[in-house]
């Protein structure tokens, strides 16, 4: 978003040149639906699905017992974890009052506040 910023502030349009990134949220979303900005796109992660992942896998090695790399671990013998993500593009951005885990394949919308990605305030967009 940077970037997208420091280009306007040079005089250029998203007809000069365009940006994508690696950011997530309402201001990010914000600045993508913005037809003059030139951040056009982004890969999208959220910090919940990573927290959530990471407590399930101290979960598994600490109460479970099950090593990474081991039968039914979830780090694989590289141990490098990874969560998916989502490209955003000004199609694709939620709605404003979303939950931002809607734009991700583990999201049910149905789901109730047992749900981790519902636990608490969920974090919506703006």
């Amino acid at each position: 978003m940077g970037a997208a910023r420091a280009i306007m502030e040079r005089g250029y349009t998203v007809d000069d040149m365009f940006v994508t990134g690696c950011d997530g949220g309402s201001e990010a979303f914000q600045e993508i639906l913005d037809p003059e900005n030139p951040f056009v796109a982004s890969y999208v992660q959220p910090f919940e699905a990573f927290a959530h992942e990471l407590c399930e896998v101290i979960d598994q090695i600490q109460n479970e017992g099950i090593a990474p790399g081991a039968p039914g671990s979830m780090v694989p013998a590289s141990k490098v974890i990874y969560v998916p993500g989502t490209i955003v593009d000004e199609t694709s951005c939620p709605p404003v009052g979303s939950n931002i885990n809607s734009l991700f394949d583990y999201y049910d919308p149905n789901a109730g506040p047992e749900a981790w990605y519902n636990a608490g305030t969920p974090y919506t967009t703006k």
